[in-house]
């Protein structure tokens, strides 16, 4: 008789978890990309995306929600940020998420805050009406 999808697998069949870890978000730089150049000469932008969202409450009122999110784009990514993305601009940013250990300032532990990134692969332009 053949195996019922409804039931769990076998324990003694291991299932592995994909290796999938891909984010694309849309939204609107908050200020100018900020760069920066390793000492080993690779270029660094980090940016801050913030991605806004319309639900209606329980009494039908309609509220925005924005999202803001941390973005790190190096080599060619960030220096075509460099040359064509703005305060302001709308993009969509194609990456995966990660996470980057940075130190606040005046942080006095010796261990550093773990800050969910998303490090860009691609980071393209948007028209201005697509964000509406």
């Amino acid at each position: 008789m053949g195996e019922d999808s409804r039931l769990p697998p076998p324990r003694n069949r291991i299932l592995k978890m994909p290796r999938l870890n891909e984010v694309r978000i849309a939204g609107r730089l908050v200020r100018d990309p900020d760069m920066k150049m390793t000492p080993e000469g690779l270029a660094v932008a980090t940016l801050r995306i913030a991605e806004s969202s319309t639900y209606k409450t329980a009494k039908g009122e309609l509220r925005q929600k924005e999202t803001f999110m941390r973005v790190t784009a190096t080599g060619g990514a960030a220096e075509y940020v460099e040359t064509h993305i703005k305060k302001g601009d709308p993009v969509i940013v194609v990456g995966a998420l990660e996470n980057v250990d940075h130190r606040f300032e005046g942080m006095t532990n010796k261990n550093p805050a773990k800050l969910l990134t998303i490090r860009a692969v691609t980071v393209m332009p948007l028209e201005q009406d697509a964000m509406k």
